[in-house]
């Protein structure tokens, strides 16, 4: 376990249930088995976990063997917009005050839920969010990715949060769950909701879980296109709604990722980001 988490203190006694929700549809077994260990591994104690599927699909086949509760989805759509339809299926189901959503390709360390509760209720937060490690196929360690620290400004420069976050279940409900419809920036665009009204949002500064990258995650495809081959560019539409004068396009380049801005470069290589401006 690397360094970067916080001291175990054993399992908190809360009285805030939280809602791992698990989206897989067509997830190689190997890399599902992993991700659902890691899961029901947890220390905290105070949880449930949603295997939110696809119907037809293996891999609830495989949800079976563990101790989750499986939500099938009916297979419309494609992509980010199919994902984002999961996850909302999901939180309908969820009875926890928190939830956090996963993909079944990744890894949560065993103490990431329960030190992001830790968070959540010494400053009760609307969303904990955290750092992240990307890893290769065989998950591992390729570098350490560093969230900023939340501010408006930055927001609307990049998706701040990434996908190791835990949210208040109401908000979501609030602002009516996750819009199929933003496929890819959905989760983005969801932030900017709770964000303009809510500011109890707090960045823990740990890591908490393994990122795989690979061609086909859900984030790769993302930043290759649009990841449902409707060959539609939302990017425009996206940015007119929330006021983005530019947005950032992030490339990957071997173990560095490369973020265009309308005026520089940032290059990401281990912990350390390298400005190089351009003209």
């Amino acid at each position: 376990m690397p360094d970067t988490l916080l001291p175990h203190r054993g399992n908190m006694d809360s009285r805030f249930k939280v809602s791992i929700i698990v989206i897989s549809y067509k997830q190689r077994d190997d890399w599902l088995n992993e991700c659902l260990r890691s899961v029901c591994a947890q220390t905290y104690a105070h949880r449930e976990i949603i295997f939110s599927g696809v119907r037809g699909d293996s891999n609830l086949d495989i949800a079976k063997m563990y101790p989750v509760t499986i939500v099938d989805t009916h297979p419309q759509g494609y992509g980010n917009r199919l994902a984002k339809t999961q996850i909302n299926n999901g939180i309908r189901h969820a009875t926890g005050e928190y939830v956090i959503v996963f993909g079944s390709d990744d890894y949560i360390y065993p103490s990431a839920v329960e030190d992001m509760m830790r968070v959540a209720e010494e400053k009760d937060s609307v969303i904990v969010y955290s750092d992240l490690h990307y890893a290769d196929e065989k998950m591992n360690i390729i570098f350490k990715h560093k969230a900023p620290e939340f501010s408006w400004d930055r927001l609307k420069q990049t998706q701040i949060m990434n996908d190791c976050s835990l949210v208040k279940r109401v908000v979501l409900q609030e602002f009516g769950l996750f819009d199929p419809e933003w496929k890819k920036f959905a989760v983005w665009d969801m932030w900017f909701k709770i964000a303009a009204k809510y500011r109890d949002i707090h960045h823990t500064g740990r890591v908490m879980m393994k990122y795989r990258r690979h061609d086909n995650s859900m984030g790769i495809m993302a930043f290759r296109g649009d990841g449902d081959r409707t060959g539609e560019d939302l990017r425009p539409k996206f940015c007119e709604a929330h006021g983005i004068k530019r947005m950032a396009r992030i490339e990957y380049l071997g173990n560095k990722i490369l973020t265009v801005f309308s005026e520089d470069v940032n290059i990401m290589v281990d912990n350390e980001i390298k400005r190089v401006e351009i003209g």
